[in-house]
């Protein structure tokens, strides 16, 4: 980490980037409060402020630094503090969000597979096939396929499909007329 500061540092007095070097010099707004706030989070203390770890290890050394300039947030009060903790919490919120919508469309899944007249091992198949699925209908076209073979019904098909986020199918998509039956 220090070694990336002192990097940053002389990379913009090179080249005489005086934003990146202000950036980089002195210290941030009560930095015992601002180490709690992003001890168990992402950011890094680098300078007047914070970064996100990745970008900070994602910087390439280049005479501009924008990376660096354009991900940087500067906490010079109290205000400043209570922004980023809003922002941290906004983050694991979404974090939480996305986490909880997976898991909810693959019980709905679950729960609209278990209504169908299959074996177990069908049933299992047929969740596999859509949870590992491709959201891109052509990629998809062989996994539909194989569904619609245990299931022998389009419409079904598609509603189980559809339920994966980022695939909308619609009976035009696998025409039943195109669909293969089992050989």
């Amino acid at each position: 980490m220090e070694k990336n500061l002192n990097e940053i540092r002389r990379v913009a007095y090179i080249t005489n980037n005086e934003i990146a070097l202000d950036l980089t010099l002195g210290k941030p707004y009560n930095i015992n409060k601002l180490e709690n706030i992003i001890l168990k989070t992402e950011y890094v203390i680098l300078g007047k402020g914070v970064i996100k770890k990745d970008i900070l290890k994602s910087l390439s050394f280049d005479k501009s630094l924008l990376k660096l300039i354009n991900n940087f947030i500067f906490i010079r009060c109290n205000d400043d503090l209570v922004e980023l903790e809003k922002s941290i919490q906004e983050e694991a919120r979404s974090i939480e969000q996305e986490k909880a919508s997976e898991e909810e469309w693959k019980n709905t899944l679950k729960e609209k597979i278990a209504t169908l007249s299959l074996s177990k091992e069908e049933k299992e198949k047929i969740f596999e096939l859509i949870l590992n699925c491709s959201t891109n209908k052509k990629e998809m076209e062989d996994s539909y396929q194989e569904v619609y073979n245990m299931i022998n019904h389009a419409q079904r098909t598609r509603e189980l499909f559809n339920l994966k986020p980022g695939i909308k199918l619609n009976k035009n998509d696998f025409p039943q007329k195109n669909i293969k039956g089992e050989e």
